[in-house]
């Protein structure tokens, strides 16, 4: 009778504890859900509240966060905030103060982690000078830049190795005139312009314009090879007459082709053999990836303009957008991206852009257009001249002929007016910061116009471009004498 008396009550006080423990269990899962939710007990009106996640970072890390002129701690770092407009900014030693105002909203994380600290203290080197450069493009993974020279008597190019940024190498070559026409006889006013680098660094294509005398001007197509210093003339080895080039992956030998005739082709260089046209009255075109295809063009018996969508494995394209009568003096744009697991298709004419956002690349054509839904429609302030996204998809990026604006998908806002003067070339330094050249000098902008520093002297017609390791700013300068200097701006102080 007493064992089993004490066998009653040790079940009883197990149960008691696996019950303890249980709860104990729930209620630490509860606080943690309720924490990452954003929810928290305010001790001065005793009342739960649902707050926002911010995330913070910069570049150089280390830099002191205040919010609304309170002090959180040091970059990399998180905190809570009550909803609502507060003032954010970032110190660090030496470095410009980072500020910025923005709306948070409970139950969302917004992240700031993009400041690009820049330096109080601007120290500006030179490189390398040039004594003829006419334009000059960085390759995408900041390693690499390919220089067209200024020179009538041979078509020459530079290549560039920046891996080192304490020892850059540079090679002049000179063009194989048997394949780059022209040279050598009556042809004159011989221009190269740097059209696209391929996705693997090595192979870029050149325009080659040219005036023959008694014919007008001829346009030529080249494929240069980085670590082979070779040239080849695309449309001879395909066979066609072309108005555009685009690559298709990183091989150097697929590409995408567009005939005079509005026929978009692939073509295989290696091969010199080209596809059945894969669209029809193309007027230009943009390559996202190895598969995807935006075009603008016409239906072949009317001068409007549609918008389309066209991947490889469709048997037709998608037409997203079909210009209309009153529609008719302002041209079609369209731009495709990624973002979030999603597709994004924005599309712009006259002053209003259009964003799609679904999963269109991941059906047939036939379900295309159903998955794409339109999401939100923005209204410049002007008439469009340019319609962009940023590389991760993020950014909706809109010029007008008096400035830019931009979008905000992940925060889903639109930013205000940022002026520039006419004419200004406006481009991505990476995937938050823009880049122009205004009265002499390079000026960086966050995607919104906000932080806008003067950096370094330059001059227009050269791009302009961060090193690999973030720490290097670079930039062209022309000199009275036509020599071009290449300096760079140090983005880090060393400590």
């Amino acid at each position: 009778m007493y064992r089993k008396q004490k066998r009653g009550l040790e079940l009883a006080r197990r149960t008691l504890i696996y019950t303890i423990m249980v709860l104990a269990v729930c209620t630490l899962a509860f606080i943690l859900i309720f924490h990452t939710l954003g929810y928290q007990l305010d001790l001065k009106t005793q009342t739960v509240e649902q707050r926002a996640l911010v995330q913070y970072d910069s570049r150089p890390q280390g830099a002191q966060v205040f919010i609304d002129g309170t002090e959180l701690g040091k970059t990399h770092i998180k905190g809570m905030l009550p909803e609502g407009q507060h003032q954010f900014s970032m110190r660090l030693d030496g470095y410009d103060e980072w500020r910025k105002v923005v709306e948070v909203k409970a139950g969302t994380l917004t992240w700031l982690s993009y400041a690009r600290l820049v330096p109080s203290e601007r120290v500006v080197s030179s490189v390398k000078e040039f004594s003829s450069l006419a334009s000059v493009r960085f390759s995408p993974n900041w390693r690499f830049m390919l220089g067209v020279m200024q020179a009538t008597d041979a078509p020459k190019i530079v290549w560039g190795d920046l891996r080192d940024s304490d020892k850059p190498k540079f090679n002049e070559v000179t063009l194989d005139t048997s394949v780059v026409a022209g040279y050598g006889g009556q042809s004159t006013a011989h221009a190269l312009k740097i059209v696209e680098w391929d996705s693997g660094n090595r192979y870029a294509i050149l325009k080659h314009t040219y005036v023959v005398e008694g014919q007008g001007e001829k346009v030529q197509w080249l494929k240069v090879d980085r670590e082979n210093k070779t040239v080849v003339d695309i449309a001879k080895v395909i066979g066609l007459e072309l108005r555009e080039v685009r690559f298709l992956g990183e091989s150097g030998n697929e590409l995408y082709v567009l005939q005079s005739s509005g026929e978009l082709r692939r073509a295989d260089l290696n091969a010199a053999t080209i596809s059945a046209p894969l669209i029809s009255h193309v007027q230009s075109f943009s390559v996202y990836g190895t598969d995807y295809i935006t075009y603008v063009g016409t239906n072949g018996t009317s001068k409007l303009q549609l918008a389309g969508i066209w991947r490889k494995d469709w048997t037709e394209p998608v037409v997203v957008r079909r210009q209309t009568e009153a529609e008719a003096s302002t041209p079609l744009m369209i731009k495709f991206s990624r973002y979030d697991n999603k597709d994004v298709l924005v599309v712009g004419v006259g002053s209003a852009v259009t964003l799609h956002m679904g999963a269109a690349l991941d059906g047939s054509s036939s379900s295309a257009s159903k998955l794409l839904s339109r999401v939100k429609s923005i209204t410049a302030g002007e008439q469009l001249t340019e319609l962009d996204l940023s590389g991760t998809g993020r950014f909706v990026l809109m010029r007008t002929g008096a400035g830019f604006m931009s979008y905000d998908i992940e925060r889903q806002s639109v930013s205000h007016d940022t002026a520039l003067p006419t004419g200004t070339v406006l481009d991505w330094l990476d995937d938050y910061h823009v880049w122009s050249v205004e009265g002499g000098k390079v000026v960086m902008r966050e995607f919104d116009g906000a932080n806008q520093s003067t950096m370094l002297e330059a001059s227009e017609g050269f791009d302009v471009s961060l090193s690999h390791d973030g720490d290097w700013l670079y930039a062209f300068r022309r000199a009275d004498n036509g020599a071009v200097t290449m300096s760079r701006l140090r983005m880090t102080i060393k400590r």
